[in-house]
């Protein structure tokens, strides 16, 4: 009897720990639905400065530049599209962990008139590895009556997702390098421009919060009062409308009857430095995000301003902090990336490129490229200090950390790897992620990937007579 009765709790046993896997497994991979657990991973009471929000707060906020400028220890704890009613809980669930001696909070879905999200941002907001208590509360307060019980038990939400799987759900942080030490920014690395920036200092009507919004962002203030916590709300700059500017109006109202400083950025575009028109746009695409040259500027003015107002502690140097340092490095480096992906010609390409040792790059010149360009190319390799020169007839050259590792006249044949996968060359391209990158017959062509970040950074040509460089994106494969 008593063997029966263990073979069946071993039974039982092994189920619920293959049914835990295999959920982990099914549940949905968002990057932010995963940033609970990236807080819970900080040391206790690290954090110095918590800043709660939507996307708005996360793609605009570099965690690494208050970091490298102000030595600010930050961490944003938000979600795409994040409601007051979510954002209440996640102040709860960071306050077990951590007891900031500052909160930022972004205020962007303050206007928000709809009590419930559409489905896609409620599991975003929802979904992730939070305490049962503020989970159970976020949810009862996110989710409509009639799909509570689905979201309760999430496994219905997502049970549908074998087709769907990737290499991403069977590993942390979806394989990224350094996610380990990912401090909650979520930069963009694009540009949107506009015709003109929105200008709503006229605006000075308040419109009511609906009343789950005042209720949460009371709740908010509540807490924070009970825990000794100083508050500060912002409205990060957007492509504002009349009717937010009137919901941030109202939050204003409410700030100074608690006493609470309120900062509108979308009054502060020019003292910022921020344009969201031309070529140079601070703006990442069409819902008014910054990009990561954008939240560089919002970051620095809201370092300063925190800086000069508040008791916030340098910790750069400090052995404790050494993945805030980490983070930095991380978000420099994409941004550097950003600057190549954004720089056309051929020279200042190779000299940013050679003068790196942490890319691994193929160089491929086409066999219709003709002598005369490949003379002036060769002097622009030596110029770069490429550590190869091009031979006609088609040529092959691969470098990894600054040196030579392949060179071939002709049909070319390597295989070797990545941070995060194979790297294969033959005649047609190269093979990477279950992609074809195919070469061009009359360009200088080149596949680049950035071995600090493990990302592929770009593949782009330079056809022979032509000084700006073509993007060369991946050919679908059979």
């Amino acid at each position: 009897m008593a063997k029966s009765v263990a073979k069946i709790v071993g039974f039982v046993a092994a189920l619920v720990l293959v049914l835990g896997s295999l959920a982990g497994v099914l549940a949905y991979k968002n990057t932010t639905i995963g940033i609970t657990r990236a807080l819970h991973e900080l040391p206790r009471d690290s954090v110095d400065v918590l800043i709660l929000g939507s996307s708005h707060a996360y793609m605009g906020i570099d965690t690494g530049v208050l970091w490298d400028d102000y030595g600010i220890a930050s961490f944003i704890y938000g979600g795409d599209g994040q409601p007051l009613w979510s954002t209440y809980y996640y102040l709860k669930e960071a306050l077990q962990t951590q007891h900031p001696r500052l909160v930022v909070l972004e205020v962007f879905t303050a206007s928000n008139e709809s009590d419930y999200l559409d489905h896609a941002f409620t599991v975003t907001n929802t979904f992730g590895e939070m305490s049962l208590q503020n989970k159970l509360g976020n949810k009862l307060a996110s989710v409509e009556a009639d799909a509570l019980a689905d979201f309760v038990a999430e496994y219905p939400v997502y049970h549908g997702r074998y087709d769907e799987l990737t290499r991403e759900d069977f590993v942390p942080y979806k394989g990224e390098k350094g996610a380990g030490a990912w401090k909650g920014s979520l930069l963009k690395y694009a540009r949107h421009a506009v015709p003109e920036n929105p200008d709503v200092s006229d605006v000075t009507e308040a419109k009511t919060l609906t009343y789950k919004n005042g209720e949460y962002l009371t709740r908010i203030i509540d807490l924070l009062e009970r825990e000794g916590i100083p508050l500060v709300m912002i409205a990060a700059p957007d492509l504002v409308s009349p009717e937010e500017q009137k919901a941030y109006n109202a939050v204003a109202e409410l700030a100074e009857a608690r006493g609470i400083p309120f900062v509108n950025y979308n009054l502060l575009r020019d003292e910022v430095g921020l344009d969201f028109t031309g070529e140079d746009t601070d703006l990442a695409d069409e819902f008014g995000h910054l990009n990561s040259v954008g939240a560089g500027k919002l970051t620095r003015h809201l370092g300063a301003w925190l800086t000069e107002r508040y008791d916030v502690p340098d910790r750069r140097g400090d052995a404790r902090y050494a993945s805030w340092q980490a983070d930095a490095d991380r978000n420099r480096l994409r941004a550097e990336d950003f600057a190549l992906r954004e720089t056309d010609e051929l020279a200042a390409w190779l000299d940013r490129v050679c003068g790196s040792d942490r890319f691994t790059l193929v160089l491929h010149v086409g066999p219709a490229y003709s002598e005369a360009a490949l003379t002036s190319l060769n002097e622009t390799l030596a110029a770069a200090g490429a550590p190869f020169g091009a031979a006609p007839g088609g040529f092959t050259a691969i470098v990894q950390d600054g040196q030579l590792v392949y060179a071939s006249a002709g049909e070319p044949s390597w295989v070797g790897s990545v941070w995060d996968g194979v790297l294969a060359v033959d005649a047609a391209g190269v093979w990477f992620d279950y992609e074809e990158y195919p070469f061009a017959d009359d360009a200088v062509w080149a596949f680049l990937y950035d071995d600090a970040t493990g990302e592929l950074v770009e593949t782009v040509a330079w056809p022979e007579g032509y000084d700006a460089k073509q993007a060369s994106g991946p050919q679908e494969s059979e």
